[in-house]
């Protein structure tokens, strides 16, 4: 005995991407052989290539797509969230994929609130090909395969060894550092960094210092200590060419540090900037 139908249309349930052209060997594809998910639809599919895990605490982060340039001729892409992956609260932030780049299509994406865990061949953002404008001069020179935030302008302060510092032991060994840089994380310059102590390449990428790429991060976690008896545990990363040595807010908050400023300029600035006065760092506090 069948039972009652249910009426209308059957949803429209999406497969993952089957990476069509895919050569097995280098795991790369061109555009030209990107799907769209249905004959209506206006963009073509961009998914996961590896499986990423995206939380609140590493901000946006860069997926792979496994799909390299350039866009087909007389076109350029203009990357996109879908509709579904929004409503799994995957922010997706749009970026142009030029004519001329050759490199690997990546997506820059973060959490709205709680972690996602993706999958590889999830679709989760679209790229549209719209028509090329060549109607403005071009400095001669083609866009290649740099790397998505290469031309990016970030707004920053000169670190100097004149700003207030703080000796703290890791692992025993003391290592002088400045507190007042803002730095969410510890950084140890590489050139104070006992080589025997083993790194890591990091999957987060720093901002703000110089470098934004390979970065190095101890292979293990760190006990700090202070001359007043304060510990706690680190795990700093290792910059090349850094002049001083960072504490980030990881060390910061452990030791209860407060923001306060006797200038009542410095003191509207950081209450319009979202201080709490009285409150320390890190997720707990500020």
């Amino acid at each position: 005995m069948e039972g009652p139908s249910s009426g209308g249309p059957k949803p429209y349930l999406v497969p993952p991407c089957q990476f069509p052209g895919l050569n097995p060997e280098d795991h790369k594809q061109s555009p030209p052989f990107l799907q769209r998910a249905s004959p209506g639809s206006a963009g073509v599919d961009l998914c996961a290539s590896t499986d990423t895990i995206l939380d609140a605490d590493s901000g946006t982060q860069i997926i792979p797509t496994g799909v390299f340039g350039p866009p087909p001729s007389g076109t350029f892409f203009l990357i996109i969230g879908r509709a579904s992956s929004t409503l799994q609260g995957l922010i997706v932030y749009p970026t142009v994929v030029d004519n001329d780049y050759t490199g690997e299509i990546q997506v820059l994406a973060a959490p709205s609130s709680q972690p996602i865990f993706i999958t590889q061949g999830q679709r989760i953002a679209q790229a549209l090909p719209l028509p090329l404008n060549d109607h403005y001069p071009a400095l001669n020179r083609e866009r290649g395969s740099s790397q998505p935030g290469s031309s990016d302008i970030f707004w920053v302060q000169q670190v100097t060894q004149d700003r207030p510092s703080l000796k703290l032991q890791l692992d025993k060994r003391w290592f002088s550092g400045i507190v007042d840089t803002g730095a969410d994380s510890t950084v140890i310059s590489k050139i104070h960094w006992p080589s025997s102590w083993p790194l890591r390449v990091s999957a987060t990428h720093l901002q703000g210092i110089g470098q934004s790429k390979n970065t190095l991060q101890s292979s293990k976690l760190l006990k700090w200590e202070d001359s007043e008896g304060h510990s706690g545990t680190v795990q700093p990363y290792v910059i090349e060419n850094l002049p001083v040595n960072l504490w980030g807010r990881d060390i910061l908050s452990q030791l209860g540090v407060i923001m306060y400023s006797p200038n009542e300029l410095v003191t509207q600035q950081m209450l319009r900037q979202g201080h709490i006065p009285g409150k320390g760092l890190g997720r707990n506090g500020q």
